[in-house]
């Protein structure tokens, strides 16, 4: 077994979402991220639809999301999302699954802030945040299909 230093590593730091991507064709690829509208979150989304892939775009509100979209340029479903309000989640769990598309992949981006923020924000609790992304990634990624792009 080689060691780690003898390993090529293609990436680095500076690398960015197009780099990684390069030759990779994302054509009839379902994809779905959270925090879609701003950073991380963004620049992924922004990347997967210039390769290809069709975005299921989730922010806190389906605007937000919808002018990620626009902005970004690509195509999608923009889909209102608060993790730290389960009806919401449960809301967006039915639209996504009321678009008949099987997901190919799931980025979990979104934060979870720090606890004193998320007690300013949620009344105290930082619970619903955690069950909102247990409901949510239990529905969205079912254990049978982890692991595979084909």
């Amino acid at each position: 077994m080689p060691n780690s230093s003898s390993l090529a590593i293609p990436f680095a730091g500076r690398s960015t979402a197009d780099d990684v991507l390069s030759g990779v064709d994302l054509a009839r690829k379902n994809i779905l991220i959270t925090g879609c509208n701003s950073g991380i979150g963004y620049e992924t989304m922004r990347a997967l639809q210039a390769h290809g892939a069709y975005v299921i775009a989730l922010a806190r509100s389906e605007q937000a999301a919808r002018d990620a979209i626009a902005r970004a340029g690509g195509s999608g479903t923009p889909v209102a999302c608060d993790l730290g309000d389960l009806a919401s989640v449960d809301a967006a769990i039915g639209k996504i699954q009321g678009l008949g598309r099987q997901l190919d992949a799931v980025i979990a981006n979104a934060g979870v802030m720090g606890a004193s923020q998320a007690e300013q924000l949620y009344s105290g609790s930082t619970t619903s945040r955690t069950s909102g992304w247990s409901t949510a990634c239990s529905t969205w990624c079912p254990t049978e299909r982890r692991g595979s792009w084909s």
